[in-house]
């Protein structure tokens, strides 16, 4: 994000939502590091449980991500 103002995070957090409820794609699968980066932004939003839960669908669609993503989620659930 350009700017990192309440609104342009809201409308980022709005497109994600869109490109996984509207995958067209032949595996009907969102592209890798959508899930990841959005669960992220839902657990700085305070929405730790669902941003978890999206950020964990990562490592099962990608597995190639979960040294990085797996990371991530330790550090968030051992705060």
């Amino acid at each position: 994000m350009k700017t990192n103002t309440e609104q342009d995070l809201e409308k980022l957090l709005v497109r994600y939502q869109y490109l996984i409820d509207n995958q067209k794609g032949g595996r009907m699968v969102v592209p890798p590091g959508i899930y990841a980066d959005y669960g992220f932004l839902l657990v700085k939003k305070g929405r730790v449980e669902e941003g978890l839960k999206l950020m964990k669908m990562e490592v099962v669609l990608y597995p190639e991500s979960a040294v990085f993503v797996e990371r991530i989620i330790k550090r968030i659930e051992n705060q």
